[in-house]
């Protein structure tokens, strides 16, 4: 198998790029993430990926980029004939095609079907297993003290799967038959098998019986539910219907009680506005028995005014009087306190003036002077007390003038009215103003209550009022039931509302179960129908069980007939490993042994001048001939596995471990190699450069 060409769109790290390759050593260069490892998956992904699937795989393939799903074209020759692969995982369709053939390979199990016997491998595991090494593969057997027993491993799965045709015909027979009835229960499949379907028919039986068990449960409960919720809501609506007469006949109670109690307050209003009329007539009854004109109001406002005026005036002619007294007594005591005094003083300084000035001039006259002063201080006392006393005796006569014209005005208006004394007819007139204030007080008060109704409206208003009252009354009488207590009513109001509220919830349950029992119907007949087809499946199931282990057991027998027979291609693959070795390791190492039993590698030693047994390899070896062992063994393993086909070998950055030389000795092989089956190297390193020759087809990524 020759791959000519490869066309990669939304894949990965390419959004769309096209490779060409050649027919012999093809190397393939460019720096880390530049697309290396995506070119490998690509190859592996159109050999053994399925257009359809969905998996982790494929959904990380896809270009983060792209909005669609990649698409892979390749174009490759067998035995001479050239073939177009197609895998198109957004349309997920793929067909594979051979040039000059009207015949088309369009399903999936023909393009796999037609892969694999190109190839020679059905499985991508196997394929990188053998023919695809990697540099993580190297790595891990170097690294790895367990490496000589995976090689071991790898070696017997090489010996295993190279039977002969009888036997890999059965093998595949009983794989068949062993797949059919293993296919979906690892992982989920299209069409899974027998026992599968089983399993999955038992679990849907299985799973309806306990729905119907549930229902069934579910529906002898809301039965028994819906009987105590039809007694519980006859009940609380038995109770709810006492409250709600308890509540409406105390409702009706203080209904009446306010109007009987509003029709009483309107007869009291009715009333105080006729008592306020009857005041009214009564205070005009009063004022009609006085003797008073309104002519006469003013001059009696007047003369008590006047009155008023010489009761103020006896007042100040008391005062004024027992203030001339107290001048006449002062006037008195002053003539003998003060005026003598100064006199005397006077008439003292005058005399000792006269005595000293015979003799002494200054002294007459430092005397004489203060005794004139003192002389004319005591006439101005003597003065003063004279004109205070006639001022007192006026204002005591003006008195007694205004008293008299005043006597002489009551005389005149108390001869008008039949009284004895002005001051009984001031007692009466004192009577008459506070009538007339009262008759304005209700004059007032009754134009507020009447209003612009008259008396005879407001009397047949009241006599109405009277009349309702009455009645109210007469209907509380008739209901001879007690009114309840504000506590007592809101406790029954509340529970009224607690009440309704579950009633309603009562309701909609009930019609919930109701409708619910209409509309759901479980028949215990089904269950017991279903129960009789689950133990048939059961027993069917285990049947295949059976027959499953027995297929095993068959092949592990005809596994272990295999290896029996193909024992003798052990020295073939020895003498390959020995061949190929010798030459990586330039003659160093010449001889090897392949064990029997389990198929481990041994390395015969000229140092050590013995055999080296796989268990020591890695502590022996440097990681460099280990890895070119495993490289040796990995190469015959490509020819033993492949058999008749000759798929392409893909190195994939995995000669890290090798020197300058290991890598020259390598590079000739595999130019060998080269020469009869189609060869890739991969790597990020210019070690190769030195090494290209004409042969060699250089791809460089970037």
């Amino acid at each position: 198998m020759i791959i000519k060409g490869l066309k990669l769109k939304n894949f990965r790290a390419f959004t769309e790029r096209e490779f060409s390759f050649g027919e012999g050593l093809n190397l393939v260069r460019g720096r880390n993430e530049a697309g290396k490892s995506t070119l490998v998956r690509a190859i592996l992904a159109a050999f053994f990926e399925k257009a359809n699937a969905k998996n982790e795989r494929t959904r990380a393939d896809r270009c983060w980029q792209a909005d669609s799903a990649p698409r892979l074209e390749l174009w490759f020759e067998d035995e001479g004939e050239e073939y177009h692969l197609i895998k198109d995982f957004e349309e997920k369709r793929e067909y594979l095609e051979r040039k000059g053939d009207q015949k088309k390979f369009e399903s999936a199990k023909g393009v796999e079907g037609k892969l694999a016997e190109i190839i020679g491998f059905e499985k991508e595991d196997d394929f990188l297993r053998t023919v695809c090494v990697t540099h993580d593969q190297m790595t891990s057997l170097a690294s790895d003290v367990g490496g000589a027993g995976k090689l071991a491993s790898m070696l017997r799965e090489v010996v295993i799967g190279g039977s002969r045709a009888d036997i890999e015909s059965a093998l595949k027979k009983l794989d068949a038959e062993i797949n059919e009835l293993e296919r979906g229960l690892e992982k989920p499949a299209k069409n899974p098998g027998e026992i599968k379907k089983l399993e999955v028919e038992l679990d849907s039986k299985r799973q309806k019986k306990e729905e119907i068990q549930r229902e069934l449960g579910d529906f002898r409960q809301k039965e028994k539910r819906y009987a105590q919720v039809k007694d519980e809501l006859l009940e609380r609506e038995k109770r709810c219907e006492e409250l709600r007469d308890l509540i409406e006949g105390n409702k009706k109670i203080l209904s009446l009680k306010e109007k009987m109690e509003s029709e009483s307050r309107r007869f009291d209003q009715e009333s105080k506005i006729l008592a306020a009329h009857e005041e009214m007539m009564e205070i005009q009854q009063e004022l009609e028995s006085f003797p008073f004109a309104s002519s006469d109001t003013d001059k009696l406002e007047e003369i008590t005014g006047e009155r008023q005026r010489m009761k103020k005036m006896e007042e100040q002619k008391a005062v004024t009087e027992k203030g001339l007294d107290e001048a006449q007594s002062q006037k008195r005591t002053s003539q003998s306190r003060w005026g003598w005094t100064l006199l005397a003083l006077g008439i003292i300084f005058a005399v000792a003036g006269i005595v000293f000035g015979v003799t002494n001039h200054y002294l007459f006259f430092l005397l004489v002077l203060p005794a004139i002063a003192l002389v004319l201080w005591a006439a101005k006392c003597f003065s003063a007390a004279r004109r205070g006393l006639l001022e007192k005796e006026q204002q005591l006569q003006i008195l007694e003038r205004d008293r008299e014209e005043i006597e002489r005005r009551e005389k005149e208006i108390l001869s008008r009215f039949p009284y004895e004394s002005f001051q009984v007819l001031e007692g009466a007139y004192s009577s008459f103003k506070e009538a007339m204030r009262k008759k304005e007080l209700a004059e007032a008060g009754f134009k507020a209550l009447i209003g612009e109704r008259d008396l005879e409206e407001v009397k047949k208003a009241r006599s109405e009022a009277a009349l309702r009252a009455e009645g109210y009354r007469a209907e509380l009488e008739r209901m001879g039931r007690p009114e309840l207590d504000a506590e007592k009513l809101v406790s029954y109001e509340r529970e009224l509302e607690e009440l309704e509220g579950k009633v309603e919830e009562l309701r909609r349950e009930g019609e919930e179960l109701s409708s619910y029992f209409k509309f759901t119907d479980v028949d215990s007949q089904e269950l017991t129908c279903l129960e009789e087809e689950i133990h048939e499946l059961e027993e069917k199931l285990d049947d295949k069980r059976r027959r499953l282990e027995v297929l095993k057991i068959a092949r592990e027998a005809m596994e272990e007939t295999s290896k029996s027979m193909l024992e003798e291609a052990l020295p073939s693959l020895r003498k390959g490993i020995c061949e190929t070795f010798s030459k990586l390791t330039g003659g160093r190492y010449e001889d090897v042994e392949v064990s029997r039993d389990n198929l481990a590698i041994s390395v015969y030693s000229r140092e050590k001048g013995g055999m080296v047994s796989a268990e020591e390899l890695l502590g022996q070896l440097s990681k460099g001939t280990v890895s070119q062992l495993y490289l040796s063994a990995r190469l015959e393993l490509s020819e033993i596995l492949s058999g008749n086909c000759r798929p392409p070998l893909i190195f994939d950055d995995s000669f890290s471990y090798f020197d300058d030389e290991r890598l020259s000795r390598l590079w000739e092989i595999l130019q060998e190699t080269a020469r009869e089956r189609q060869t890739f190297v991969f790597t990020c390193t210019s070690r190769y450069d030195s090494l290209i020759d004409e042969q060699t087809k250089v791809i460089d990524i970037g």
